[in-house]
């Protein structure tokens, strides 16, 4: 029993090292019958929860349902029903989920989440602790987590260079792309290919230093034509984490309302795979 104890501490300190600031460690993540199951959340920052979540051999892969935030904070123009379309092009389940929607049995069978574009500010402001509670906890046992424009400035710590909080799932930090045009369609290298993609408002992304990155497993997906990235993936405990500062997500009439030409159509390849990337065991 003892050097039963001794293994899994061992395991908690080296990922509470790699996530400096996440209230979870491994050996709740990986909690063994000597752990009651939590009930729920004893205290906002996670010093005295107990987690009984699935270690990587454990996860489900019949797990199909992804669940699409909807309400404050999220564009008028319909990208939580965009990201609804996307989840199904990538054979999910979407589900919406309202920003109190505290339930924890909604994250029973999901694979991921997908925070879509509009104001992550008001998300922010908006979202119930509870669900932020257990949406961290999500991740970090080993569900996805997609991110566009909004969802990605959502993801880190802080949102830019604000004091409002994200959910502090993807290291280093992100500020706002600044271009003349409040909407346009940028040039991406994405994947070491050229792709034109729908941009409002979004972030770049700065990662964290050199020697932090191999334990996050943070790879940049795609940047912009200035060289900072537009796209990138890391690890939140077991979860992945795969968000973006542009729009693949989007119909081809939001670029026509702008009067706007996507020389290479629409992108919804590019978002099912981020959604894939996240759901990957």
């Amino acid at each position: 029993m003892v050097w039963n104890k001794f293994l899994v501490f061992t395991m908690a300190a080296a990922v509470t090292l790699l996530i400096p600031n996440s209230p979870f460690s491994l050996a709740e993540v990986t909690a063994t019958e000597e752990i009651a199951p939590s009930k729920g959340p004893k205290s906002r920052n996670g010093k005295d929860s107990e987690f009984a979540s699935q270690s990587p051999s454990q996860k489900d892969s019949t797990k199909k349902i992804a669940l699409i935030y909807i309400g404050p904070g999220s564009c008028d123009e319909d990208c939580s029903k965009a990201a609804y379309e996307m989840a199904e092009l990538a054979h999910l389940k979407p589900r919406y989920v309202g920003p109190h929607d505290t339930d924890p049995e909604l994250f029973k069978n999901a694979a991921v989440w997908i925070q879509p574009g509009g104001k992550s500010r008001i998300v922010s402001i908006n979202m119930d602790p509870e669900l932020k509670f257990n949406l961290k906890k999500f991740i970090f046992s080993g569900g996805g987590y997609v991110g566009f424009c909004a969802g990605g400035f959502y993801s880190t710590q802080k949102i830019s260079d604000t004091e409002f909080e994200g959910l502090g799932i993807l290291p280093g930090e992100n500020r706002l792309l600044n271009e003349k045009a409040e909407f346009i369609v940028l040039p991406l290298l994405w994947l070491g290919k050229k792709a034109h993609v729908y941009w409002e408002g979004g972030p770049y992304f700065l990662p964290p230093p050199p020697h932090q990155q191999k334990g996050f497993n943070y790879q940049i997906l795609a940047y912009y034509a200035d060289g900072t990235a537009a796209t990138v993936q890391a690890k939140y405990g077991l979860g992945n984490v795969v968000v973006t500062g542009v729009h693949p997500e989007s119909p081809l009439w939001w670029k026509a309302s702008e009067k706007l030409q996507d020389l290479d159509g629409d992108d919804f390849n590019l978002a099912v795979d981020m959604i894939q990337r996240a759901i990957e065991n």
